[in-house]
Formats: structure tokens, sequence, C-alpha cells
């Protein structure tokens, strides 16, 4: 299966959870890659108020390599 890592430019400095896993975050936008399988997946970012302020959907393609993606505000923001 292939894999793609990805890269989140913004928002900058937030913890990324991936797929609705909120219970663990994937890694920090500033700093880290995310190595994920082809495919679709949801990127999001969780406030202080445990709701999701920014989101990604996105597709996967199996000749993707790396990919760069910006979350896009959740308004208003939504429940976990």
């Amino acid at each position: 299966m292939p894999f793609c890592k990805v890269t989140v430019s913004k928002p900058l400095n937030r913890l990324i959870y991936i797929n609705g896993n909120y219970l663990e975050p994937a890694g920090n936008s500033a700093t880290d890659k995310f190595t994920v399988p082809s495919g679709g997946h949801t990127f999001e970012t969780v406030n202080g108020e445990n709701k999701i302020d920014f989101r990604k959907r996105f597709r996967v393609s199996p000749r993707d390599r790396k990919l760069e993606i910006e979350l896009a505000p959740v308004d208003p923001p939504e429940k976990i």
C-alpha cells in the first residue's frame, strides 16, 4: 500500500487529529510530518472548548508521496 507524507502549513503550532481520533493527537502542525496511506483523510484541530475549529478533508492518490495542506476554519466550531 502506498504512503504519503503530509505537512500542515496552517494553522501553525496546533495539535493535529487524524480521522476522528480525538483521544491522541497525531502531532504538531509546526514541526511534524504525518504519514498516511492512500485514500480519504480528515485532519482537524480542537480548541480549548473541545470543539473542532479547523478541518481539511482530502484524498491521497497512490501516486502522491508528499502533500502540503492548509486546514480551513470551521465556523462555528463543532462539538467533537
